[in-house]
C-alpha cells in the first residue's frame, strides 16, 4: 500500500509505534525518555520540558499530517524561497539532528560520569 506524502513526512518526523526513525534512531521523546533530572534541570523544571516537547512534537505532527499534499510545491505568501514541501522536509531533518545532539550528550554524561565513578570522584 502507497502512503500519501504526507504521511511520509509525518512518519519522518513520528515513526509509527514500535518503528524507529529513518536515520536508525528514536524520535526527540524517545531520545529524552531516559534522562534523568540529574542530567537536565530540576524535576520539576525537567517534567515541565518534557511536557512542552511532546505538546509542540504532538502539534508538529497533526499540523504535518493536516497539510494539503497540493500545497507542497508552493511558496509561502511571506515571498519565502522555500517550498511548504522543502520547509517541512527540513524540519524533518532538523527534528533528526536535534535528536543526535540528544544521543550524544547522554553518551558523553554516561561517559563522564563512568570515568568519575571509577577515580572515586563525584559529580
Amino acid at each position: 500500500m502507497t502512503q500519501s506524502p504526507m504521511a511520509l513526512l509525518a512518519g519522518g518526523v513520528q515513526p509509527a509505534p514500535g518503528q524507529r526513525g529513518w536515520h536508525g534512531g528514536p524520535a526527540p521523546l524517545g531520545a529524552v525518555r531516559s534522562v534523568d533530572p540529574d542530567q537536565a534541570p530540576d524535576d520539576r523544571a525537567w517534567a515541565a520540558d518534557i511536557a512542552l516537547l511532546r505538546e509542540e512534537h504532538e502539534r508538529l505532527v497533526q499540523v504535518i499530517r493536516s497539510f494539503p499534499s497540493a500545497r507542497l510545491g508552493r511558496r509561502p505568501p511571506e515571498g519565502r524561497r522555500w517550498t511548504y514541501g522543502e520547509l517541512i522536509t527540513g524540519i524533518a531533518l532538523l527534528d533528526a539532528y536535534h535528536t543526535g545532539q540528544i544521543q550524544l550528550l547522554k553518551r558523553l554524561w554516561q561517559e563522564r560520569h563512568s570515568l568519575l565513578s571509577s577515580h572515586g570522584a563525584h559529580r
